[in-house]
């Protein structure tokens, strides 16, 4: 990964074991509470949130699992209803506000170091060998770390460009369906001869200048931060045939994705950003896109993108506080060591009316 790991000299580990200290890999300082905190909150890891801006971490934390917040709609209209963990608790007040409660989600995972990894360590040939062992239990970390961050983008996908969040873990007994009170009316299906894979026929300038404009009407007269589309509806806008009348004129060519962001600013559209990013459930064997395919969705509004937080809450392994937590443990009886990696967290989608879904 890409990271510097702590470097242990040899000398010093053998000085440990004949002092009486432990040859459990785990057991070494850099892997402690403390140590191992300090490193995750440093990595720079290959991975880049689209969403953090619409609903940051950081600025919302909670000590206790349930959390309340409200859901503010901006056009008329009752507030609508959102499905909470356990017991529904919505209390509308009648202002157009509707107090939620919530309950964070622990998203955590770990790791197994396995006897032949125990036992290079132990027994090295050399060195180098007894750091690679530490190098990879480093690796092991980030790539836990990774998949945390990953969930969490997920739980704000659902969020944002789901506008629910589905969860069947039926071997547990684990049922969820949060709605998060996108109204239907932010919710449009382009098909027919109009779709955008109909290269001949669809007008997909036309589209996105008309629904920007949707949304700007249904929410105080702004427009969206931002657009979001995968590669391949991308591909299919510029391949459009009146996408290349409208840009490039009766001389035709190729439309680049430079041109079409200037052509729409001439409308006060705002940048298009494509997300092709995926998540794997290693559970049941799946790899979902974050955005799906065939949506388009319109987020945030351009004097202030955030909708909301991703609220983080407390954790038992990180002493009763909010944050990422990484957790050893090692096993008295078999002396298996395991390391895991985890939070509470979930995204408080405040704003609804800041989302618009157009599927092409």
């Amino acid at each position: 990964m890409l990271t510097n790991k702590p470097y242990t000299p040899l000398l010093a580990l053998d000085l440990q074991f004949f002092a009486g200290g432990s040859n459990q890999i785990l057991a070494l300082e850099e892997f402690s509470r403390e140590s191992l905190i300090g490193y995750v909150e440093a990595l720079n890891l290959p991975f880049n949130p689209k969403l953090t801006k619409f609903l940051p971490k950081g600025e919302s934390k909670v000590w206790t699992l349930d959390f309340a917040y409200d859901i503010i709609q901006r056009s008329k209209g009752a507030a609508a209803s959102i499905i909470p963990f356990g017991m529904p608790a919505p209390l509308r007040d009648g202002r157009g506000v509707e107090r939620v409660m919530q309950e964070v989600a622990k998203i955590a995972h770990s790791r197994k170091i396995d006897e032949r990894e125990q036992l290079k360590f132990m027994n090295p040939r050399n060195e180098q060998e007894r750091q690679q062992v530490i190098d990879k239990v480093f690796n092991m970390v980030d790539d836990l770390t990774l998949g945390v961050y990953k969930a969490e983008e997920w739980l704000r996908a659902a969020a944002l460009y789901y506008g629910a969040f589905v969860h069947e873990d039926k071997a547990n007994g684990v049922i969820l369906n949060i709605d998060f009170g996108i109204a239907a009316d932010r919710k449009v299906v382009i098909a027919g001869t109009d779709a955008f894979d109909q290269h001949e026929t669809a007008k997909p300038l036309e589209a996105l200048i008309e629904y920007a404009i949707t949304f700007k009407n249904k929410s105080g007269g702004r427009m969206p931060a931002e657009i979001h589309m995968s590669s391949s509806v991308m591909f299919d806008i510029l391949k459009a045939e009146n996408t290349v009348r409208s840009i490039k004129g009766a001389n035709g060519g190729s439309v680049t994705p430079q041109e079409l962001t200037d052509y729409l600013m001439k409308f006060s559209l705002p940048p298009i950003v494509t997300n092709d990013d995926v998540v794997y459930f290693e559970e049941i064997g799946v790899t979902k896109r974050f955005l799906p395919e065939r949506r388009i969705a319109f987020l945030g509004f351009q004097d202030a993108a955030k909708l909301g937080d991703t609220v983080e809450g407390p954790t038992v392994k990180n002493e009763g506080q909010p944050g990422l937590y990484v957790h050893t443990r090692i096993d008295d009886e078999t002396d298996a060591q395991f390391i895991e990696v985890g939070e509470a967290a979930f995204p408080a989608l405040e704003q609804p009316d800041g989302v618009f879904h157009l599927d092409v």
